[in-house]
């Protein structure tokens, strides 16, 4: 009768077309989580050496050179801007704090930064952290 469905078989052929679409699909999609391109870490962190349980020391350290005790928060918050940081939202009486995260397929890198400011905007203390995982 005409209008009865025939059902086609799907052979071979059709199978191993499928799959082979299905894998090319899955395949592009996995290639491209692989592949993106993360942002590098900031230059203040991208070159600390050694033990990654240390990397919070070091920037630390290194963030209290460039911004000593009396160090001009605009000065601090314009370097943290060019860096790529974000400022996080904070309650009153905390401390201000900045973030860098730079999420690959497989790791996922942050780097924060915390400090206190006086009345007149001079740093009263800054800490550094960084934290890496990978899956």
């Amino acid at each position: 009768m005409p209008w009865e469905r025939r059902q086609l078989p799907i052979g071979r052929r059709g199978v191993v077309l499928s799959s082979v679409a299905f894998l090319s699909v899955a395949g592009a999609l996995t290639a491209g989580l692989l592949l993106r391109r993360a942002p590098p870490l900031p230059e203040i962190a991208a070159t600390l050496e050694g033990d990654e349980s240390q990397f919070s020391r070091r920037l630390t350290d290194r963030l209290r050179d460039k911004f000593p005790t009396g160090s001009s928060q605009t000065a601090l918050l314009d370097f943290l801007e060019r860096e790529g940081f974000s400022l996080e939202p904070r309650q009153e009486g905390d401390e201000n704090s900045s973030v860098f995260v730079r999420a690959g397929a497989l790791c996922r890198k942050t780097v924060r930064v915390r400090w206190r400011a006086d009345f007149r905007g001079a740093i009263a203390d800054i800490n550094g952290e960084f934290e890496g995982k990978c899956f």
